[in-house]
């Protein structure tokens, strides 16, 4: 496998705690990072925070010791160099060390899963994402399937019961009552109401208008009641 030597910008704290790290270990902070690489799958260490590169201000100071220019002062980035398998970026680099940091603090947790349950968690994962997938297809059908065939929400209002009962699905000569009319509100508002996925407050709106105006229109139920108390 080819290697190249990289060198990582990264703040002064983050390359002090890296190496802090590595005395303690006995390692290098190469070592560090390609254990890390070759343990853990690419998504798993891309979930870890990258520490990002130094902030203004983050410089170190060091003194050129060949060349004419030998004993000046140099101002540079913090960085870390290691040596690593070519390809990667600075920032998966990072977030390897920084996951590193965290197992030894105790804040992560490594686990040894075997190849067998490991294929199967990802079989798993791959077969929620096709459901999910379907899902969010079935979802996008259906909201084509409510534009074509619901009413229009023009904008100008309730005007006729023809027009209402439209508005409500109901066919022309629908003896209407109150019971319909409220049945047939719940059925569409599940349909329209804005926080369903399927929602549209214009045609909610008019569905509201369209009941109040046949509600109006229906004749109010008849209560007796005993006149003196007979």
């Amino acid at each position: 496998m080819a290697t190249k030597s990289y060198v990582i910008p990264c703040p002064s704290t983050f390359r002090h705690a890296v190496l802090g790290l590595a005395e303690r270990r006995k390692l290098t902070a190469t070592e560090i990072a390609l254990g890390i690489l070759s343990l853990l799958d690419p998504e798993t260490i891309d979930r870890t925070d990258d520490p990002g590169e130094p902030p203004p201000g983050d410089r170190d100071s060091i003194s050129l010791k060949s060349g004419p220019r030998k004993g000046r002062a140099l101002s540079r980035k913090p960085r870390l160099q290691v040596r690593l398998p070519a390809g990667l970026d600075h920032a998966r680099v990072r977030r390897a060390l920084a996951l590193a940091i965290e197992i030894d603090a105790g804040r992560q947790r490594l686990s040894i899963v075997p190849a067998a349950e490991h294929a199967r968690q990802a079989a798993e994962r791959a077969a929620e994402q096709q459901a999910l997938a379907r899902a969010e297809q079935a979802l996008e059908d259906m909201r084509g399937t409510v534009n074509i065939i619901a009413f229009s929400a023009d904008g100008h209002g309730v005007s006729s019961t023809e027009q209402a009962s439209y508005i409500l699905g109901l066919p022309p000569g629908t003896q209407l009552n109150r019971e319909l009319i409220k049945s047939r509100f719940r059925q569409l508002s599940r349909v329209f109401h804005p926080d369903r996925p399927t929602g549209d407050t214009e045609r909610m709106t008019r569905l509201i208008e369209a009941v109040r105006f046949l509600e109006a229109r229906l004749p109010r139920p008849f209560t007796f009641k005993p006149m003196n108390g007979r």
